[in-house]
């Protein structure tokens, strides 16, 4: 499948800098649905130098968007329940 815009260069997970757009890639080895302060989907991206975690406000689910899945996402890197993360980024699930 390819992209309708221009993707950055890759970023590896370990190099993501809080304060800072990447662009990563890797396998989404953890979801879940938190709810407390609204709706959040949550998800984790692992590549072969680490984790982030991909937060979607006011998402309840993503198709396609599961465990197992490839994801390519681009984003601001901060915080999120004190683990890094990437808020609402923009992503495309490879094949």
């Amino acid at each position: 499948m390819t992209s309708p815009f221009a993707w950055p260069p890759r970023t590896a997970i370990w190099a993501c800098r809080e304060r800072h757009r990447a662009c990563v890639c890797g396998t989404v080895c953890w979801h879940a649905r938190e709810a407390p302060a609204g709706i959040v989907l949550s998800v984790v991206l692992e590549d072969e130098t680490g984790r982030l975690r991909l937060v979607f406000f006011g998402r309840r689910s993503i198709p396609g968007l599961v465990s197992g899945t490839m994801v390519r996402a681009e984003g601001m890197v901060g915080r999120f329940r004190g683990a890094r993360a990437m808020l609402n980024p923009r992503y495309e699930l490879l094949d």
